[in-house]
């Protein structure tokens, strides 16, 4: 059984422990293995010895001791007065009923069970048989807890028993003296009831007032009613005897009888014994457990000493050979030492040959130098020209001034919907889903789409329910609104797609950036417009880069339209970043439930939370199309399947759809996109 620890005893006495959780991982408590004759009931208490760690967790207890309550009644003075009191008067203060030690005077103690009578006071149970012992303070403990003191008493192992008591109430004492007294060939029965009969005579006599005369009183009426008992049960046991002797059926049923109780006893001796036996058993084995340590220790002590000797002497040979070995390592080092100046030697002279013609050399440079002086000062000459010309380039551009009527955000303004509901990543897939924009095939779409934005992609879309399509995700993402970029031949490099070229205005890719990062961030969809009118090859590597090591703001999402699919700058850009055909996603009944779905209480917003850092959980994903993938694209593909799990809640890697895994397969041309930024 397992016990609850409590407390802890040191040299100062039994200490309240704060946290035996942690000193005896995980619920506090500790294995001790009592025997079936202790019948442990809850509220015991017992005091152990801890041995070792159980292999399935628990602590195991070596050595137990049983602790009973105690109760000092020692001003009671005298074992008839302790009766009285505790079958009569009934005492305070025990909190539970059970086996208790009550100190009746300053040397002895007695143990008893304690009963809780109706009035709420504690009595003395029925029973037969009770044992006093001498009071040995040193096992009397008090303990602390959380209620306060608790007072417990120790009864060591082979106390002897000072005295037996028999307190079995008059009935039941009269019965059993009878029924072992009273046989019906018994030649003592007669002396005896007697003899019962003068006392109870004499002693009434003399019954005076004082309590000692009472308990005389009592003992007189005791022995008078015994020997009444004895008389008639005698005579009618002799009777009975006879009749049941004179019938051989009963005779037979006796001896049957006589043999079912001989068998019981039987086996409560072999009970007895096969305790006594455990009892033995276990002083056995801490004895043998202390002889063994000591061996062990023994032991130990000789092996110390023996290895101790034995490094002395390993010591000793390895100094030898160590020395031996430095000396023959001496040898060969002066001998590689006197070659290596012999080496140096030859060195020398072939440096001073150097030497001489390094010094030929030398001059011939110095002659260049001379030369390179006056090709320096006409540089310098032409460096001066061209300032001055870079100087009065400025001064006729600061004269240039932008009319006061152009205001920024007048051009710019985007005005994102008030009070659009928000939606994490977990709750898009189902807004996804509810769309009744979208076919079913249009559902998937969209669901990569986000994925991939997510991810740090920037998706191609084209076909001719592209802006359909893209109206659709600005309900879902962006408030319903977006901003958009419309190329031209002008935007060629990264800067172009926020500044544009000449004016050096912000365009409205730049406007969208700023509600990104405003005081209170906006989600935006930034599009832009037919990218092959531009010079895409040569900015879309450089914003693909940063998308996708996450340096732009994580709420704004970037993707790109394309109408002519087989033009060159098409083809130039197909290898770099993932496309995406519109065709078939718009369900037939769009156009009639548009009002509906894009009325501003249908519009949502997504909040992307943090980009995920750790990514490794995705190599099941990537793992089976390894040989397919190149460094880069085996990123990519974690990534994107990353967010596409996370847009999914519940679905495992192994789940990522091949419609995602293929935009990454085989295409080693995009390892030209994620060279380090330039």
């Amino acid at each position: 059984m397992t016990v609850k620890v409590i407390a802890i005893r040191s040299q100062e006495g039994w200490s309240l422990l704060d946290a035996p959780h942690k000193l005896f991982p995980k619920t506090g408590e500790v294995e001790v293995r009592l025997l079936p004759a202790s019948r442990p009931h809850q509220n015991d208490w017992v005091s152990f010895q801890i041995a070792q760690k159980a292999p399935r967790g628990k602590w195991r207890a070596s050595i137990y001791r049983n602790l009973l309550p105690f109760l000092d009644l020692r001003d009671t003075g005298s074992l008839d007065a302790l009766r009285s009191r505790l079958t009569e008067e009934g005492v305070e203060g025990p909190d539970h009923a059970g086996f208790w030690v009550i100190r009746y005077s300053e040397d002895h103690i007695i143990k008893l069970t304690l009963m809780r009578s109706s009035d709420n006071r504690y009595r003395m149970a029925t029973g037969e048989h009770f044992y006093v012992y001498i009071y040995e303070s040193e096992f009397m403990y008090w303990m602390p807890s959380n209620e306060g003191k608790v007072f417990l008493y120790e009864l060591k192992r082979g106390i002897e028993c000072q005295q037996e008591l028999d307190w079995s109430p008059d009935e039941g004492y009269i019965k059993r003296i009878v029924r072992a007294m009273s046989g019906a060939h018994d030649p003592s029965a007669e002396a005896i009831i007697g003899w019962l009969k003068r006392h109870a005579d004499e002693v009434t006599g003399k019954v005076g007032t004082s309590p000692e005369d009472k308990l005389a009183a009592q003992q007189a009426a005791r022995s008078g009613e015994l020997a009444k008992r004895l008389l008639a049960d005698k005579r009618l046991l002799g009777e009975l005897i006879d009749a049941l002797l004179a019938d051989p059926k009963l005779l037979s049923h006796l001896e049957s009888e006589t043999q079912s109780i001989a068998e019981q006893e039987r086996k409560a001796i072999r009970t007895s014994l096969m305790n006594d036996l455990n009892q033995e058993i276990m002083a056995q084995r801490e004895e043998r457990l202390s002889e063994i340590d000591t061996r062990l220790k023994l032991q130990e002590k000789e092996q110390l000493e023996a290895l101790k000797n034995q490094l002395e002497q390993e010591m000793k040979s390895n100094k030898l050979a160590l020395e031996q070995q430095a000396a023959i390592q001496q040898a060969e080092l002066e001998a590689k030492l006197e070659a290596r100046c012999n080496d140096l030697l030859q060195g020398l002279d072939a440096i001073a040959e150097q030497r001489e013609r390094l010094e030929g050399e030398l001059g011939k440079i110095n002659v260049q130098i001379e030369t390179g002086h006056h090709t320096l000062a006409e540089l310098q000459a032409c460096e001066s020209q061209a300032i001055n010309e870079i100087e009065r380039l400025k001064e006729e551009a600061a004269s240039i001034q932008i009319p006061k009527s152009v205001r920024l955000e007048s051009v710019l303004r985007f005005n994102p919907s008030q009070n659009v509901p928000i939606l994490g990543i977990a709750d898009m897939h189902q807004a996804i889903e509810s769309s009744i924009l979208l076919t079913s095939a249009g559902k998937e779409r969209m669901a990569l789409f986000f994925a991939l934005m997510l991810a740090g992609e920037i998706p191609v879309l084209h076909g001719p329910e592209t802006q359909d399509f893209l109206l659709a995700a600005e309900a879902l993402l962006s408030s319903g609104r977006s901003v958009r970029l419309e190329a031209d031949p002008t935007v060629i490099t990264f800067e172009d797609l926020w500044l544009r070229a000449g004016t050096q205005l912000p365009t409205a890719l730049t406007h969208g950036l700023e509600l990104t990062r405003g005081y209170e961030p906006t989600t935006i969809l930034a599009v832009i417009e037919r990218a092959e009118r531009s010079g895409a090859r040569f900015w879309l590597p450089a914003l693909a880069d940063r998308t996708r090591r996450g340096e732009l703001p994580r709420r704004c999402f970037i993707c790109i339209t394309v109408e002519d699919v087989d033009c060159d700058e098409a083809l130039a850009i197909r290898s770099q970043v993932p496309w995406l055909e519109a065709r078939g996603t718009i369900a037939p009944a769009a156009p009639t439930l548009a009002p509906l779905a894009f009325a501003p209480a249908n519009v949502r917003q997504l909040d992307p939370g943090e980009r995920p850092q750790d990514i490794s959980p995705a190599m099941t994903a990537v793992a089976p199309f390894a040989n397919q993938l190149t460094l880069a694209n085996a990123l990519r593909l974690a990534r994107a399947a990353t967010e596409w799990t996370r847009l999914h809640q519940g679905t495992q890697y192994e789940k990522t759809p091949a419609a995602l895994i293929e935009f990454f397969m085989n295409q080693h041309g995009q390892a030209s996109c994620t060279q380090p930024k330039s």
